[in-house]
Protein backbone atom coordinates (compact mmCIF):
# COMPACT_ATOMS: atom_id res chain seq x y z
CA UNK A 1 0.00 0.00 0.00
CA UNK A 2 0.81 3.48 -0.46
CA UNK A 3 2.60 5.72 2.29
CA UNK A 4 -0.30 8.16 1.32
CA UNK A 5 -3.17 6.04 1.48
CA UNK A 6 -5.89 8.31 -0.44
CA UNK A 7 -3.83 8.79 -3.50
CA UNK A 8 -3.12 5.50 -5.69
CA UNK A 9 -1.15 4.83 -7.58
CA UNK A 10 1.32 6.16 -5.47
CA UNK A 11 2.71 9.25 -6.46
CA UNK A 12 6.64 8.56 -4.89
CA UNK A 13 7.24 12.68 -4.95
CA UNK A 14 4.19 12.82 -2.58
CA UNK A 15 5.41 10.37 -0.22
CA UNK A 16 8.83 11.48 -0.29
CA UNK A 17 7.47 14.76 0.73
CA UNK A 18 5.45 13.32 3.21
CA UNK A 19 8.07 11.22 4.72
CA UNK A 20 10.95 13.57 4.74
CA UNK A 21 8.68 16.52 5.97
CA UNK A 22 6.99 14.52 8.79
CA UNK A 23 10.99 13.58 9.98
CA UNK A 24 11.91 17.57 10.12
CA UNK A 25 8.57 18.38 11.61
CA UNK A 26 9.50 15.75 14.49
CA UNK A 27 13.17 17.46 15.08
CA UNK A 28 13.69 18.59 18.50
CA UNK A 29 14.48 22.60 18.78
CA UNK A 30 16.32 25.15 21.05
CA UNK A 31 16.19 28.83 20.59
CA UNK A 32 13.46 31.15 19.88
CA UNK A 33 11.34 30.41 16.66
CA UNK A 34 13.83 32.85 13.93
CA UNK A 35 16.89 31.61 15.34
CA UNK A 36 15.68 27.93 16.84
CA UNK A 37 18.38 25.17 16.05
CA UNK A 38 17.24 21.89 15.34
CA UNK A 39 19.06 18.67 15.85
CA UNK A 40 19.88 16.49 12.72
CA UNK A 41 18.49 13.68 11.41
CA UNK A 42 20.60 10.57 11.02
CA UNK A 43 18.67 8.06 9.28
CA UNK A 44 15.21 8.11 7.54
CA UNK A 45 14.10 4.79 6.47
CA UNK A 46 11.01 3.01 5.19
CA UNK A 47 9.96 -0.23 6.18
CA UNK A 48 6.65 -2.45 6.17
CA UNK A 49 4.33 -4.27 7.97
CA UNK A 50 1.81 -7.15 7.07
CA UNK A 51 -1.71 -7.02 7.55
CA UNK A 52 -3.92 -10.60 6.66
CA UNK A 53 -7.39 -10.43 5.83
CA UNK A 54 -9.31 -14.11 7.05
CA UNK A 55 -12.56 -14.34 5.44
CA UNK A 56 -15.15 -14.55 7.92
CA UNK A 57 -18.15 -14.93 5.53
CA UNK A 58 -17.03 -15.71 2.22
CA UNK A 59 -18.95 -15.47 -1.03
CA UNK A 60 -18.76 -16.01 -4.76
CA UNK A 61 -17.33 -12.43 -5.53
CA UNK A 62 -16.57 -11.05 -2.13
CA UNK A 63 -16.25 -11.57 1.24
CA UNK A 64 -16.60 -10.18 4.86
CA UNK A 65 -13.12 -10.60 6.27
CA UNK A 66 -11.24 -9.96 9.55
CA UNK A 67 -8.29 -8.00 9.49
CA UNK A 68 -5.30 -9.53 11.53
CA UNK A 69 -1.74 -8.08 12.67
CA UNK A 70 0.44 -11.57 12.52
CA UNK A 71 3.23 -9.64 14.68
CA UNK A 72 0.96 -9.49 17.56
CA UNK A 73 1.76 -6.13 17.79
CA UNK A 74 -1.87 -5.06 18.42
CA UNK A 75 -4.06 -6.37 20.80
CA UNK A 76 -7.88 -7.06 20.08
CA UNK A 77 -10.57 -6.82 22.76
CA UNK A 78 -14.04 -8.17 22.26
CA UNK A 79 -16.64 -7.84 24.71
CA UNK A 80 -19.07 -10.49 24.78
CA UNK A 81 -21.99 -9.89 27.25
CA UNK A 82 -22.23 -13.62 28.54
CA UNK A 83 -19.69 -16.75 28.92
CA UNK A 84 -21.37 -19.45 26.70
CA UNK A 85 -21.81 -22.80 28.22
CA UNK A 86 -24.82 -25.16 28.73
CA UNK A 87 -27.17 -25.63 31.60
CA UNK A 88 -26.56 -28.08 34.22
CA UNK A 89 -29.97 -29.63 35.48
CA UNK A 90 -30.42 -32.65 37.24
CA UNK A 91 -34.20 -33.77 35.84
CA UNK A 92 -35.75 -37.03 36.57
CA UNK A 93 -39.29 -37.99 36.40
CA UNK A 94 -39.60 -39.44 39.90
CA UNK A 95 -38.64 -35.50 41.04
CA UNK A 96 -41.38 -34.40 43.86
CA UNK A 97 -43.08 -30.90 43.13
CA UNK A 98 -41.18 -29.31 46.19
CA UNK A 99 -37.93 -30.03 44.13
CA UNK A 100 -39.15 -29.51 40.85
CA UNK A 101 -40.25 -26.13 41.70
CA UNK A 102 -37.25 -25.02 43.28
CA UNK A 103 -35.15 -26.89 40.07
CA UNK A 104 -36.65 -24.00 38.20
CA UNK A 105 -36.02 -21.08 40.33
CA UNK A 106 -32.41 -22.42 40.08
CA UNK A 107 -32.41 -22.51 36.19
CA UNK A 108 -33.98 -19.47 36.05
CA UNK A 109 -31.31 -18.01 38.24
CA UNK A 110 -28.83 -19.64 35.99
CA UNK A 111 -30.44 -18.93 32.57
CA UNK A 112 -30.28 -14.77 33.72
CA UNK A 113 -26.91 -14.42 34.97
CA UNK A 114 -25.71 -12.24 31.94
CA UNK A 115 -21.56 -12.05 33.21
CA UNK A 116 -19.51 -9.68 30.45
CA UNK A 117 -16.59 -10.38 29.32
CA UNK A 118 -14.00 -9.31 27.40
CA UNK A 119 -11.35 -11.51 25.21
CA UNK A 120 -8.41 -10.34 24.43
CA UNK A 121 -7.28 -11.83 21.32
CA UNK A 122 -3.53 -10.61 20.28
CA UNK A 123 -3.25 -9.55 16.37
CA UNK A 124 -7.05 -9.08 16.38
CA UNK A 125 -8.03 -5.41 14.34
CA UNK A 126 -11.26 -4.63 16.24
CA UNK A 127 -11.28 -0.99 14.29
CA UNK A 128 -11.79 -2.76 11.40
CA UNK A 129 -13.25 -0.26 9.63
CA UNK A 130 -10.21 2.15 9.74
CA UNK A 131 -7.82 0.02 8.06
CA UNK A 132 -9.58 -0.20 5.07
CA UNK A 133 -7.43 2.24 3.49
CA UNK A 134 -4.36 0.20 4.53
CA UNK A 135 -5.55 -2.90 1.94
CA UNK A 136 -4.24 -1.69 -1.03
CA UNK A 137 -1.67 -3.62 -2.90
CA UNK A 138 1.33 -2.32 -3.32
CA UNK A 139 4.67 -3.18 -5.93
CA UNK A 140 7.04 -0.75 -4.31
CA UNK A 141 10.11 -2.32 -3.19
CA UNK A 142 10.11 -1.58 0.54
CA UNK A 143 12.32 -3.12 3.16
CA UNK A 144 10.02 -5.31 5.35
CA UNK A 145 10.51 -5.67 8.80
CA UNK A 146 10.02 -8.91 9.06
CA UNK A 147 9.22 -9.39 12.97
CA UNK A 148 8.01 -12.36 14.24
CA UNK A 149 4.94 -13.72 13.20
CA UNK A 150 3.64 -14.92 16.31
CA UNK A 151 -0.22 -14.64 15.64
CA UNK A 152 -1.96 -18.21 13.82
CA UNK A 153 -4.59 -15.85 11.96
CA UNK A 154 -6.28 -19.31 11.09
CA UNK A 155 -6.35 -20.41 14.96
CA UNK A 156 -7.77 -17.38 15.57
CA UNK A 157 -10.50 -17.41 13.51
CA UNK A 158 -11.43 -20.82 14.27
CA UNK A 159 -11.50 -19.87 18.31
CA UNK A 160 -13.83 -17.16 17.56
CA UNK A 161 -15.68 -19.31 15.26
CA UNK A 162 -15.83 -21.64 18.30
CA UNK A 163 -16.78 -19.62 20.88
CA UNK A 164 -19.97 -18.87 18.69
CA UNK A 165 -20.74 -22.32 18.39
CA UNK A 166 -20.62 -22.58 21.65
CA UNK A 167 -23.86 -19.73 22.05
CA UNK A 168 -25.31 -22.25 19.55
CA UNK A 169 -24.90 -25.49 21.49
CA UNK A 170 -25.73 -23.48 24.49
CA UNK A 171 -28.78 -22.02 23.37
CA UNK A 172 -29.84 -25.74 21.73
CA UNK A 173 -29.19 -26.97 25.08
CA UNK A 174 -31.36 -23.94 27.02
CA UNK A 175 -34.30 -24.91 24.40
CA UNK A 176 -34.15 -28.82 25.17
CA UNK A 177 -33.95 -28.42 29.15
CA UNK A 178 -37.19 -25.95 28.33
CA UNK A 179 -38.86 -28.97 26.71
CA UNK A 180 -37.75 -31.53 28.81
CA UNK A 181 -39.40 -28.83 32.30
CA UNK A 182 -42.60 -28.49 30.38
CA UNK A 183 -42.86 -32.19 29.31
CA UNK A 184 -42.36 -32.96 32.95
CA UNK A 185 -44.58 -30.25 33.59
CA UNK A 186 -47.69 -31.73 31.85
CA UNK A 187 -46.70 -34.90 33.64
CA UNK A 188 -46.70 -33.93 36.77
CA UNK A 189 -50.47 -31.99 35.57
CA UNK A 190 -51.97 -35.58 34.46
CA UNK A 191 -51.09 -36.72 37.78
CA UNK A 192 -52.59 -33.68 39.69
CA UNK A 193 -55.55 -33.84 37.57
CA UNK A 194 -55.88 -37.72 37.67
CA UNK A 195 -55.78 -37.25 41.86
CA UNK A 196 -58.04 -34.21 41.90
CA UNK A 197 -60.68 -36.04 39.70
CA UNK A 198 -60.53 -39.32 42.30
CA UNK A 199 -60.54 -37.06 45.37
CA UNK A 200 -63.84 -34.77 43.83
CA UNK A 201 -65.04 -38.49 42.83
CA UNK A 202 -64.93 -39.38 46.37
CA UNK A 203 -66.22 -36.07 47.84
CA UNK A 204 -69.57 -36.23 45.45
CA UNK A 205 -69.75 -39.97 46.87
CA UNK A 206 -69.05 -39.54 50.45
CA UNK A 207 -71.14 -36.40 50.32
CA UNK A 208 -74.47 -38.18 49.01
CA UNK A 209 -73.93 -40.87 52.27
CA UNK A 210 -73.49 -38.00 54.58
CA UNK A 211 -76.92 -36.43 53.31
CA UNK A 212 -78.62 -40.01 53.63
CA UNK A 213 -77.15 -40.20 57.38
CA UNK A 214 -78.69 -36.76 57.69
CA UNK A 215 -81.76 -37.58 56.28
CA UNK A 216 -82.33 -40.67 58.60
CA UNK A 217 -80.98 -38.56 61.70
CA UNK A 218 -83.40 -35.92 60.78
CA UNK A 219 -86.25 -38.18 60.75
CA UNK A 220 -84.91 -40.25 63.58
CA UNK A 221 -84.83 -37.17 65.67
CA UNK A 222 -88.72 -35.94 64.30
CA UNK A 223 -90.06 -39.42 65.37
CA UNK A 224 -88.37 -39.15 68.97
CA UNK A 225 -89.46 -35.96 69.37
CA UNK A 226 -92.66 -36.50 68.21
CA UNK A 227 -92.95 -39.46 70.60
CA UNK A 228 -92.14 -37.01 73.24
CA UNK A 229 -94.71 -34.64 72.20
CA UNK A 230 -97.09 -37.55 72.12
CA UNK A 231 -96.37 -38.37 75.66
CA UNK A 232 -96.75 -34.49 76.76
CA UNK A 233 -99.93 -34.28 75.30
CA UNK A 234 -101.45 -37.56 76.99
CA UNK A 235 -100.16 -36.11 80.61
CA UNK A 236 -101.78 -33.60 79.30
CA UNK A 237 -104.68 -34.89 78.91
CA UNK A 238 -105.05 -36.99 82.19
CA UNK A 239 -104.13 -33.87 84.53
CA UNK A 240 -106.76 -31.69 82.68
CA UNK A 241 -109.31 -34.54 83.18
CA UNK A 242 -108.64 -34.84 87.20
CA UNK A 243 -108.42 -30.67 87.38
CA UNK A 244 -111.89 -30.64 84.91
CA UNK A 245 -113.26 -33.06 87.10
CA UNK A 246 -112.96 -31.37 90.47
CA UNK A 247 -113.87 -27.75 88.82
CA UNK A 248 -117.00 -29.67 88.53
CA UNK A 249 -117.28 -30.89 91.64
CA UNK A 250 -116.13 -27.39 93.47
CA UNK A 251 -119.08 -25.92 91.10
CA UNK A 252 -121.76 -27.98 91.97
CA UNK A 253 -121.57 -27.30 95.86
CA UNK A 254 -121.37 -23.65 95.25
CA UNK A 255 -124.37 -23.76 93.39
CA UNK A 256 -125.74 -25.70 95.83
CA UNK A 257 -124.91 -23.54 99.28
CA UNK A 258 -122.85 -20.67 97.32
CA UNK A 259 -120.95 -19.99 99.96
CA UNK A 260 -117.31 -18.33 99.35
CA UNK A 261 -114.94 -21.21 100.19
CA UNK A 262 -116.30 -23.48 96.94
CA UNK A 263 -116.02 -19.95 94.88
CA UNK A 264 -112.27 -20.00 96.10
CA UNK A 265 -111.57 -23.21 95.03
CA UNK A 266 -113.22 -22.77 91.69
CA UNK A 267 -111.08 -20.16 91.10
CA UNK A 268 -107.73 -22.22 92.27
CA UNK A 269 -108.69 -24.80 90.28
CA UNK A 270 -109.50 -22.55 87.15
CA UNK A 271 -105.65 -21.16 87.78
CA UNK A 272 -104.34 -25.15 88.01
CA UNK A 273 -105.76 -26.05 84.17
CA UNK A 274 -104.40 -23.02 82.59
CA UNK A 275 -100.91 -24.05 84.15
CA UNK A 276 -101.81 -27.35 82.79
CA UNK A 277 -102.33 -26.05 79.10
CA UNK A 278 -99.34 -23.60 79.59
CA UNK A 279 -97.05 -26.43 80.52
CA UNK A 280 -98.03 -28.64 77.46
CA UNK A 281 -97.37 -25.52 74.85
CA UNK A 282 -93.87 -24.63 76.35
CA UNK A 283 -93.10 -28.25 76.46
CA UNK A 284 -94.24 -28.60 72.93
CA UNK A 285 -91.79 -25.35 72.06
CA UNK A 286 -89.06 -26.87 73.78
CA UNK A 287 -89.23 -30.14 71.48
CA UNK A 288 -90.21 -27.26 68.62
CA UNK A 289 -86.50 -25.96 69.21
CA UNK A 290 -84.32 -28.71 69.78
CA UNK A 291 -85.59 -30.43 66.32
CA UNK A 292 -84.72 -26.71 64.82
CA UNK A 293 -81.51 -27.05 66.16
CA UNK A 294 -80.50 -30.76 65.27
CA UNK A 295 -81.54 -29.89 61.87
CA UNK A 296 -79.14 -26.89 62.06
CA UNK A 297 -76.40 -28.91 63.88
CA UNK A 298 -76.42 -31.49 60.72
CA UNK A 299 -76.82 -28.66 58.26
CA UNK A 300 -73.53 -27.17 59.52
CA UNK A 301 -72.14 -31.41 59.02
CA UNK A 302 -72.79 -30.63 55.25
CA UNK A 303 -71.65 -27.45 55.23
CA UNK A 304 -68.39 -28.68 56.76
CA UNK A 305 -68.21 -31.23 54.79
CA UNK A 306 -68.51 -29.31 51.54
CA UNK A 307 -66.13 -26.90 52.76
CA UNK A 308 -63.59 -29.18 53.67
CA UNK A 309 -64.19 -31.12 50.06
CA UNK A 310 -63.38 -27.59 48.04
CA UNK A 311 -60.45 -27.04 50.25
CA UNK A 312 -59.24 -30.46 49.28
CA UNK A 313 -59.45 -29.51 45.23
CA UNK A 314 -58.17 -26.37 46.17
CA UNK A 315 -54.80 -27.88 47.18
CA UNK A 316 -54.78 -29.69 43.91
CA UNK A 317 -55.39 -25.85 41.54
CA UNK A 318 -52.29 -24.51 43.88
CA UNK A 319 -49.79 -27.25 42.80
CA UNK A 320 -51.21 -26.65 39.79
CA UNK A 321 -50.68 -23.07 40.06
CA UNK A 322 -47.44 -23.41 41.67
CA UNK A 323 -45.53 -25.28 38.65
CA UNK A 324 -46.68 -23.20 35.88
CA UNK A 325 -45.58 -20.05 37.34
CA UNK A 326 -42.21 -21.59 38.18
CA UNK A 327 -42.26 -22.56 34.23
CA UNK A 328 -43.57 -19.05 33.33
CA UNK A 329 -40.55 -17.19 35.08
CA UNK A 330 -38.14 -20.03 33.69
CA UNK A 331 -39.62 -19.83 30.25
CA UNK A 332 -39.19 -15.92 30.23
CA UNK A 333 -35.47 -16.49 31.40
CA UNK A 334 -34.53 -18.84 28.75
CA UNK A 335 -35.91 -16.57 26.25
CA UNK A 336 -33.85 -14.18 27.32
CA UNK A 337 -30.71 -15.47 26.73
CA UNK A 338 -31.82 -16.95 23.91
CA UNK A 339 -31.75 -13.47 22.45
CA UNK A 340 -29.08 -12.46 23.93
CA UNK A 341 -27.08 -15.29 22.76
CA UNK A 342 -27.92 -14.21 19.31
CA UNK A 343 -26.95 -10.96 19.62
CA UNK A 344 -23.07 -12.40 20.16
CA UNK A 345 -22.59 -13.12 16.56
CA UNK A 346 -22.72 -9.40 16.21
CA UNK A 347 -19.82 -8.75 18.36
CA UNK A 348 -17.54 -10.38 15.69
CA UNK A 349 -19.69 -9.73 12.79
CA UNK A 350 -19.28 -5.77 13.36
CA UNK A 351 -15.32 -6.34 13.56
CA UNK A 352 -15.43 -7.50 10.44
CA UNK A 353 -15.06 -5.08 7.05
CA UNK A 354 -16.73 -5.81 3.45
CA UNK A 355 -13.66 -6.81 1.10
CA UNK A 356 -13.32 -7.42 -2.66
CA UNK A 357 -12.54 -11.10 -3.59
CA UNK A 358 -8.89 -9.92 -4.77
CA UNK A 359 -8.79 -8.79 -0.88
CA UNK A 360 -10.12 -12.10 0.54
CA UNK A 361 -7.52 -13.97 2.18
CA UNK A 362 -4.09 -12.03 1.59
CA UNK A 363 -1.12 -10.19 2.69
CA UNK A 364 -1.10 -6.07 2.35
CA UNK A 365 1.98 -4.61 3.26
CA UNK A 366 1.71 -1.37 5.43
CA UNK A 367 4.22 1.20 4.98
CA UNK A 368 5.68 3.61 7.41
CA UNK A 369 9.02 6.24 7.32
CA UNK A 370 11.08 6.58 10.58
CA UNK A 371 13.78 8.64 11.45
CA UNK A 372 16.42 8.46 13.93
CA UNK A 373 17.77 11.49 15.69
CA UNK A 374 20.87 12.60 17.87
CA UNK A 375 21.13 9.94 21.46
CA UNK A 376 19.36 7.43 19.42
CA UNK A 377 16.13 8.87 19.47
CA UNK A 378 13.23 6.67 16.91
CA UNK A 379 10.17 8.60 15.85
CA UNK A 380 8.12 6.19 13.66
CA UNK A 381 5.51 7.70 11.16
CA UNK A 382 2.21 6.01 10.51
CA UNK A 383 0.69 5.58 7.16
CA UNK A 384 -0.95 9.29 6.03
CA UNK A 385 -3.93 10.77 4.45
CA UNK A 386 -3.47 13.55 1.81
CA UNK A 387 -5.05 16.68 3.25
CA UNK A 388 -5.18 19.96 5.98
CA UNK A 389 -4.84 19.41 9.48
CA UNK A 390 -7.33 21.95 10.25
CA UNK A 391 -7.29 24.30 13.31
CA UNK A 392 -4.16 21.62 14.45
CA UNK A 393 -2.41 22.66 11.41
CA UNK A 394 -2.88 26.66 11.94
CA UNK A 395 -2.15 26.52 15.41
CA UNK A 396 1.53 24.88 14.57
CA UNK A 397 2.29 27.20 11.82
CA UNK A 398 1.60 30.18 13.81
CA UNK A 399 4.03 28.70 16.81
CA UNK A 400 6.57 28.22 14.22
CA UNK A 401 6.03 24.76 13.49
CA UNK A 402 5.56 23.09 10.17
CA UNK A 403 1.69 22.73 8.57
CA UNK A 404 2.04 20.06 6.11
CA UNK A 405 -1.27 18.85 4.63
CA UNK A 406 -0.97 15.03 6.27
CA UNK A 407 -2.42 13.39 8.76
CA UNK A 408 -2.58 9.96 10.35
CA UNK A 409 -4.67 7.77 8.20
CA UNK A 410 -6.12 5.86 11.17
CA UNK A 411 -5.52 5.01 14.96
CA UNK A 412 -4.38 1.23 13.84
CA UNK A 413 -1.56 2.42 12.12
CA UNK A 414 -0.33 5.04 14.97
CA UNK A 415 -0.31 1.76 17.70
CA UNK A 416 1.51 0.02 15.29
CA UNK A 417 4.19 2.76 14.96
CA UNK A 418 4.06 3.69 18.78
CA UNK A 419 4.67 -0.54 19.10
CA UNK A 420 7.75 -0.76 16.68
CA UNK A 421 9.18 2.70 17.63
CA UNK A 422 9.18 1.78 21.52
CA UNK A 423 10.80 -1.79 20.38
CA UNK A 424 13.05 -0.27 17.39
CA UNK A 425 16.63 0.68 19.94
CA UNK A 426 18.98 -2.37 19.92
CA UNK A 427 16.56 -4.65 17.87
CA UNK A 428 17.86 -6.10 14.54
CA UNK A 429 15.10 -3.85 12.43
CA UNK A 430 17.48 -0.90 13.81
CA UNK A 431 20.38 -1.74 12.19
CA UNK A 432 18.70 -2.91 8.41
CA UNK A 433 16.58 0.64 8.99
CA UNK A 434 20.15 2.03 9.18
CA UNK A 435 21.49 0.52 6.20
CA UNK A 436 18.81 1.13 4.13
CA UNK A 437 19.50 4.96 5.26
CA UNK A 438 17.22 7.34 2.18
CA UNK A 439 18.94 10.41 3.32
CA UNK A 440 22.50 9.65 0.89
CA UNK A 441 20.17 8.87 -2.14
CA UNK A 442 20.20 11.87 -4.47
CA UNK A 443 16.71 10.21 -6.05
CA UNK A 444 14.53 10.46 -2.67
CA UNK A 445 16.03 13.58 -1.83
CA UNK A 446 15.00 14.89 -5.60
CA UNK A 447 11.68 13.23 -5.30
CA UNK A 448 10.75 14.87 -1.91
CA UNK A 449 12.25 18.58 -3.14
CA UNK A 450 9.96 17.96 -6.82
CA UNK A 451 6.90 16.83 -4.68
CA UNK A 452 7.72 19.95 -2.09
CA UNK A 453 7.74 22.40 -4.81
CA UNK A 454 4.44 20.88 -6.58
CA UNK A 455 2.44 20.85 -3.68
CA UNK A 456 3.60 25.10 -3.28
CA UNK A 457 2.22 25.46 -6.57
CA UNK A 458 -0.89 23.50 -5.82
CA UNK A 459 -1.42 25.77 -2.88
CA UNK A 460 -1.25 22.69 -0.56
CA UNK A 461 1.89 24.36 1.37
CA UNK A 462 2.85 27.68 2.13
CA UNK A 463 5.71 29.37 -0.32
CA UNK A 464 7.63 29.90 3.51
CA UNK A 465 8.53 26.28 3.08
CA UNK A 466 10.19 26.31 -0.15
CA UNK A 467 13.75 25.84 1.45
CA UNK A 468 12.46 23.01 3.74
CA UNK A 469 14.68 20.53 2.76
CA UNK A 470 17.56 22.70 1.81
CA UNK A 471 21.04 20.99 4.20
CA UNK A 472 19.85 17.54 3.31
Amino acid sequence: MPFVTDIYPPARQTEAVAGLGLAVAARKGKGFPGKRQYETIEVLSRFSLPLLTVAWEKGAESCTGLVIDPQGLLTGAVRFDLAPGEPQADLSDEMAEEDFAALCQQMTKAATDFIAETVEIPGLITAAEQVRSLLVSDNQDILAAALEQTVDAVALVEGLRKRLAGYDSGAAAWIELKQRLFAHRDQQTVKINEAADETRAAGIKALAELEQQVKAALAGKHQELEEARSEARQEHYKQKELLQSELERFQLQFKENGEDYWREKIKAEEQRLAENDRKLAGTLDQYDAAEKKYAESQQERLKLFKAESEKRLAVFEQRLKRLDSALKGFEKGVDLRLERSRTQRNKVDALAVSLTAEQCEKEFPVVFYAARYPGGRWQVFPPQAFGGRGIKGKFAGLFGGLNLPFRPAGKVGEALAAKVEAMLPGHALESRLVEQNLLPAAGFLNEARAGLAELINQGEVEKKYAKLFEGF
